[in-house]
């Protein structure tokens, strides 16, 4: 027995706590194995909460556009609206006036062009401006989506140019309308079909659709298709990276790196666009599923004809039901 007030013996080293380096090192290496597994996962995730961010937009657009039909009495609102005499023929000008986000008036019904300081604007030009009052001028997260509102938040809107914010608001919107709905100036709606398109154009010609009674399948019938542009700017720079107000009917293969590959069409999701119908329903479409290429089974392409709208003329298949 120790004697009362002897020192006590030091523990050895060995008996002390703590970590060898090879021992960190293993714990290290384990922490670097978690995070390459882990990555994937997050990055997966993120795309699929950005994909559930534009099915969801896709949603609140078609039910202000549901609406803006009801308030027309089955007209349907063009993809696109003519600002000038020259284009007016064949589109007509909006009918009510136009606002947007910022209260200001970008289109006058009454005198049938744009207000002063908007004069030869293209601004009003595409669909947004004049959908935008159905879902309470929301931009972010109707019209931009993802990293088009990320851009747009990071500008302080306040010292923006307003013309230069409402023409790209306008032009690169994420969701592109299928440019049969009204048409748009670059498509022939003869029975030759599509300039510079001759193997849809023998035959294959678009119909303008103007109607709800025009469509002839509502659950098949697609109104907006993610999109994409080719890097244009208004005046200033001001750019959105993605989006564009219009997608077409196509019969070339998609290429990443060409827009026009794919009539503005964008495959983002994995090799698919967020897609919604006439029936206010919102989904995933792949290549096949958009293209109207001949090379395809003609179930195929009578269900592309459907998903586009009423096509008409002589072609080496049956009209779609």
């Amino acid at each position: 027995m120790a004697e009362v007030g002897s020192e006590q013996p030091r523990p050895r080293s060995s008996d002390r706590t703590g970590f060898t380096l090879i021992e960190l090192l293993v714990v290290i290496a384990i922490i670097a194995l978690l995070i390459g597994i882990l990555l994937p996962s997050l990055g997966k995730a993120r795309d699929s909460a950005r994909r559930t961010l534009e099915l969801s937009a896709a949603k609140q657009l078609m039910l202000g556009y549901s609406q803006y039909t009801l308030d027309s009495r089955g007209e349907l609102l063009p993809v696109y609206s003519a600002t000038s005499g020259s284009n007016a023929v064949d589109f007509p000008f909006w009918s009510a006036d136009v606002y947007n986000d910022l209260g200001t008036k970008i289109w006058d019904a009454g005198l049938g062009r744009t207000p002063p300081g908007w004069t030869g604007s293209p601004a009003v030009t595409g669909y947004p401006w004049r959908l935008a009052p159905y879902f309470d001028y929301q931009v972010e997260g109707a019209l931009l989506i993802n990293e088009q509102a990320r851009i747009l938040h990071e500008f302080d809107r306040s010292n923006l140019d307003e013309l230069v914010y409402t023409y790209n608001t306008n032009l690169a919107p994420s969701l592109g309308m299928n440019a049969a709905i009204g048409g748009l100036p670059s498509f022939s709606f003869a029975d030759s079909g599509f300039p510079g398109i001759p193997s849809i154009g023998e035959g294959f010609g678009l119909t303008k659709i103007e109607t709800e009674n025009q469509v002839a399948a509502p659950s098949a019938f697609m109104v907006f298709c993610s999109a994409r542009n080719a890097g244009q700017a208004g005046a200033g720079g001001f750019l959105f990276e993605e989006g564009y107000f219009a997608v077409s009917p196509t019969n070339t293969r998609y290429n990443e790196l060409d827009v026009g590959s794919f009539g503005n069409i964008d495959l983002r999701w994995d090799g698919r666009s967020v897609v919604a119908l006439m029936d206010g329903s919102a989904g995933l479409r792949s290549e096949d599923e958009l293209s109207v290429r001949f090379d395809q089974d003609l179930n195929t392409l009578r269900r592309n004809r459907r998903l586009w709208g009423n096509f008409k003329g002589t072609s080496p298949f049956d009209p779609a039901p």
